[in-house]
């Protein structure tokens, strides 16, 4: 997005804030903290800004419900890994009821507003980047598949013109121009937006977020609203760093919380209490090994990304939200289930959860063990899919 080869920017992005999470965890909080707070109003101001020069540009919108599952896949994500960063949070305020009861409130209106401006920030992006772009609205062709869909009349000459046998190279491509003539805004930057090839459709072929085509078009086309496009960078740019750290923490959190329960004694913390004189904060083996595995956590982050720097949506789409909805639909439901047990029922919790509201954890496992089920099958049909085009 900043024009610099992702090879660059991915070792110093990852490795930079790995050893922040890991080595300056006190240092790094109140950083995102801050960031956060930036981050969400820079989100406010750029969906705002956004939607009103969406209603300006309103570009047509086609909708096609055999496509909703990609965008519910990723939803669950968006909104879904909040699950892993609650238990960090949680450990931050007091077992009281007044305490518990606020942070319930804090995550219910945060995960409202980001789901409206979520849905805000999609129709103003709609607005304006095209769906597809322009050869395959004029050949009719539906995003990710081969069949021909509904084509205005003002598209059909070309269809007409590509029936007709012993036409040259040369001709068809003077009945494209003709035809995207008749089809586009009379402005040339529409034009060279379509012989660019941007649009939603190809940017996910790239592997690209759709901010990335928004850009371009703001840029090309109304250049008087440059600043909205720096001010989506920065948005991204905060965005991307906020949300790795704060997942990173969350990471970290986890491996600690399973460390800690599988490490019972330390001999070297109690020998280096008796015969080490300075004193040392990670002096113990549980404390290497928890950077051990941090960092060899961080690595397989790293791995991933290197291997594959265009391959963000995809891990979004399908690995992160299998993994996210599998955490919440079946080990989340679990959890629920075992803490009403007879071994748990004397145990003092600040707030119960009410009585109405538990039969609903049913719902919660079964909509989302329906999205891993469906992950599962959509990612597996895909691939069979590639397998027979290529042969």
């Amino acid at each position: 997005m900043i024009g610099i080869d992702p090879q660059y920017i991915i070792p110093a992005f990852v490795w930079l804030l790995a050893f922040g999470i890991v080595f300056a965890q006190p240092c790094i909080q109140p950083v995102v903290s801050l960031l956060t707070f930036v981050k969400g109003s820079l989100l406010v101001a750029t969906v705002a800004v956004t939607f009103l020069i969406g209603t300006e540009v309103a570009n047509p919108i086609q909708n096609d419900f055999r496509y909703i599952g990609s965008p519910f896949l990723m939803g669950t994500v968006a909104l879904g890994g909040i699950i892993n960063v609650m238990p960090m949070l949680f450990g931050k305020i007091a077992a009281v009821e007044t305490q518990v009861k606020g942070f319930f409130k804090s995550v219910f209106a945060g995960l409202t507003t980001c789901a409206i401006l979520n849905i805000i920030w999609c129709w103003a992006v709609l607005e304006i980047v095209p769906q597809l772009n322009c050869l395959q609205s004029v050949l009719g062709r539906s995003v990710g598949d081969n069949d021909t869909a509904v084509v205005p009349v003002s598209q059909q000459p070309l269809s007409t013109t590509q029936s007709q046998p012993g036409l040259t190279s040369e001709e068809i491509a003077s009945h494209v121009s003709l035809s995207l003539s008749t089809i586009l805004p009379t402005t040339s930057n529409s034009l060279v937006n379509c012989l660019h090839n941007i649009s939603l459709h190809s940017s996910k072929e790239q592997g690209e977020i759709a901010t990335i085509p928004l850009i371009k078009i703001i840029e090309a086309e109304y250049p008087e609203f440059n600043w909205v496009a720096i001010l989506v960078e920065m948005f991204i740019i905060i965005s991307i760093t906020v949300s790795f750290l704060t997942i990173g923490s969350a990471m970290i959190h986890t491996l600690s919380g399973w460390l800690d329960s599988l490490w019972t004694q330390d001999h070297f913390i109690n020998y280096a209490a008796v015969h080490v004189k300075s004193k040392c904060e990670c002096c113990s083996g549980k404390c290497v090994c928890r950077s051990f595995l941090s960092l060899a956590s961080f690595g397989i982050v790293f791995t991933v990304a290197m291997l594959n720097p265009k391959g963000f949506v995809t891990m979004l789409d399908k690995v992160a939200s299998l993994v996210l909805n599998l955490e919440v639909g079946f080990f989340v439901f679990i959890m629920i289930k075992m803490a009403r047990r007879k071994n748990y029922k004397d145990l003092k919790v600040p707030w119960q959860m009410n009585k109405y509201l538990y039969p609903f954890h049913y719902l919660l496992f079964f909509y989302f063990m329906f999205a891993v089920v469906y992950d599962i099958f959509i990612s597996a049909y895909e691939l069979v899919m590639k397998e027979e085009l290529r042969f």
